[in-house]
Parts: structure tokens; C-alpha cells; sequence
């Protein structure tokens, strides 16, 4: 695992997000699927649901940053990347273990010292736990997903151009508007960019609670065709395929896909439905 995301650290240039090593492990190695990326458990000590790969990935990611590779205390966010190790390392897995056996022998967390391995179900928490993972459904992600695919086809159509036009972009009143068959659009507008050039956007959006394939995004592609439009959008409450993520970025017009993960950072983003609640974290200073 630890190789594997050096591999994805480099190729994405150091600075980056979680969500976009995970995205890259599952369309460059073998190691997980897009099915592994929405598997949840719950935690008997906390109640709350977490994604399940959060144990191994979060694991490498917190052993990667004591040995000096990376910076990974801003929530979700992946910076400083030491890039003359990444190299040294990418290319000597067993450099890679040597100073993982080394950062751990030091460690003051002595449970998660023990349990280098993650065997067994309450440990596989605890570190979880430690680690401070933002991999963590947060309750208001977990209401708003279960409503999105459990909503009326219509509806969650409608709310998909609602979330687009929060993009700037400005929709058609008519095109993708009535409910069509599959292979039509579900949303149509245009988007001007910062030196005036307008370009024909098109929306496609899937309810569903499964993955989507690259046939789906070929039969988007098509309907591009019909419309001229130059750019493509596809909105789903799943999840894409390796495969469907490939066809996206092949031609000459490249598809943004946007998954339930996506989805619902835009949802926050825009404050869309939603309302944002303010928190303090209290520092060691009061303990």
C-alpha cells in the first residue's frame, strides 16, 4: 500500500487530497476497486460509520508523514512532499520498511506500535480513531446521500441542474428539462469563461446506488453529439468504474464526473440545502 501511494503522490505532484490518491489507486493499480472506495463499517466504540479501506490507507498515510515524506495534518489535504525520498523510496521498498520499523520503534503510541498489522476488529478502530481519520461519514453527508438515491428521478434531475448552475453556469429553459429516456439529456447550459469564450455544457445525472460504467458514458457522449455541446458533466449517486473513468477522458471532449463523494463536497461548497455549523477544537492547553 505504502508504495503504491508514493507512486500516486508523484505522478499527482506532491500537493493534493486524500479522495484524489484513493481515485488514483483504484484507476492505476490493482489494489482496490470503486465498489472497496463505498464500503462502510460502523465503530462499536464511537457509533459512527467510516469507510473501511480509512484503516490501511490512513495507516500508510500517517506512517508515510513520520518518516518525514508528507504533511497530512490539514484535514483531508496531502502536502509537502519530499520529493528526493519519494523517489529514493518508490524505487527500495525496503528502504521504505526500514524506516517505517524505525518511526514506529519510537513511537509513544504503543497500541498502534503493536498493531502494525491491524489484525482484529477493535484495534482496527482504535487506530482509526488515533489517526483523527477524515474518513469519517459525517452525519449530515450519510442524510443527505440516502435521500439523494432513495429521491424521485425528476427530482434529483432538477436538483442536479440546481447544483450546476451554482457552477456559473447558465442553463437552457428548455433542453434536458422534460423527462426523456435514457440516452437523452437531463440538463442543458452555457458557461463563459474569464476571456468571454462560451461553450455548450450538457448534464447527464444517474440516481443510482450502484457503479456506472463506460456504456453510460459513451451513450452521454452521443447525446453531446446531438446538442453540439462541447463540454459534458455526468452527476450520479454512485460511483464510476476504472473503465467509465478511462472513456470520460477519451476524444475530444473530455467528461467531469462527478461520484456521491464529489457530489456532496460541491453540496457543501455551495451551501446547497445545507447550512454549515461552526465548531471550536480545544487545544491541550485546556486538558
Amino acid at each position: 500500500m505504502r508504495q503504491a501511494i508514493i507512486k500516486a503522490l508523484i505522478s499527482l505532484g506532491g500537493d493534493t487530497t486524500r479522495d484524489d490518491v484513493k481515485r488514483w489507486l483504484v484507476t492505476n493499480t490493482d489494489l482496490i476497486t470503486a465498489e472497496t472506495l463505498t464500503q462502510e463499517k460502523v465503530s462499536k466504540k464511537t457509533q459512527r460509520a467510516y469507510q473501511q479501506f480509512a484503516f490501511p490507507f490512513n495507516f500508510s498515510l500517517k506512517t508515510l508523514e513520520m518518516i518525514g515524506l508528507i504533511d497530512i495534518s490539514e484535514r483531508s489535504k496531502i502536502k509537502g512532499l519530499n520529493l528526493v525520498l519519494a523517489h529514493e523510496l518508490v524505487a527500495n521498498a525496503t528502504r521504505t520498511n526500514e524506516l517505517t520499523d524505525q518511526v514506529w520503534a519510537k513511537s509513544r503510541d504503543a497500541k498502534a506500535n503493536e498493531s502494525i498489522d491491524g489484525s482484529g476488529d477493535d484495534v482496527e478502530e482504535e487506530i482509526v480513531d488515533e489517526l483523527n481519520t477524515s474518513d469519517y461519514i459525517d452525519a449530515w453527508r450519510g442524510k443527505v446521500l440516502a435521500s439523494l438515491k432513495d429521491m424521485n428521478p425528476i427530482k434529483f434531475e432538477a436538483f442536479s441542474r440546481n447544483l450546476i448552475s451554482k457552477m456559473q453556469i447558465e442553463l437552457d429553459e428548455k433542453i434536458g428539462v422534460v423527462a426523456s429516456g435514457d440516452g437523452g439529456l437531463d440538463g442543458f447550459g452555457y458557461l463563459t469563461t474569464d476571456d468571454f469564450r462560451t461553450v455548450r455544457v450538457a448534464l447527464q445525472s444517474k440516481r443510482w446506488a450502484g457503479n456506472v460504467g463506460s456504456p453510460e458514458i459513451d451513450k452521454f457522449r452521443g447525446a453531446m453529439d446531438k446538442r453540439n455541446a462541447e463540454y459534458g458533466i455526468f452527476i450520479t449517486t454512485g460511483v464510476f468504474t476504472p473503465a467509465a473513468m478511462k472513456a470520460a477522458r477519451e476524444g475530444t471532449r473530455v467528461i467531469t464526473l462527478i461520484d456521491q463523494e464529489k457530489m456532496l463536497d460541491l453540496i457543501a461548497k455551495y451551501e446547497l440545502h445545507v447550512k454549515p455549523v461552526i465548531t471550536y477544537v480545544v487545544d491541550d492547553f485546556f486538558r
